[in-house]
């Protein structure tokens, strides 16, 4: 088992933590409260061009072709990195609340899981010292 730790802790937390990796197969990335909104903005910034084009009309205002054919066809061969930075500045220029609220939006949708645990999409939560981590299977 291992698990990969988000930040500087203290010797008996990350031993709280390694304990819990241990007893759950898998790699698991453990973000610390504060750090989870900073990382799952960083985390669906990078997968904008993954989205269907009908939640990304819904959250812009505008028409769904705009972000490309939303049948089932043309949306699997649309789905083009490459489209990422085009579909920031759209959703920064027409999104009210910008990205911060795109991200906010598809996490309320999709859970935090889906973007941070590849493995499962599943987000394990473990209090340790009043502080909450948010546990990740990566693989």
């Amino acid at each position: 088992m291992c698990i990969e730790i988000n930040r500087t802790i203290d010797e008996s937390t990350r031993l709280t933590l390694v304990k819990w990796a241990d007893e759950h197969p898998g790699e698991w990335l453990a973000i610390h409260d504060d750090d989870l909104a900073s990382e799952l903005e960083s985390e669906v910034r990078s997968l904008l061009w993954t989205f269907h084009p009908n939640f990304l009309a819904m959250k812009t205002g505008l028409r769904s072709c705009v972000f490309g054919p939303s049948d089932f066809r043309g949306y699997i061969e649309n789905r083009i990195e490459r489209n990422n930075k085009r579909f920031r500045r759209i959703i920064a220029k027409f999104c009210p609340g910008g990205v911060v609220d795109f991200v906010r939006a598809a996490v309320a949708a999709e859970g935090a899981g889906k973007f941070l645990a590849p493995y499962d999409h599943e987000e394990c939560k473990v209090k340790v010292q009043n502080t909450t981590w948010h546990l990740f299977r990566t693989n």
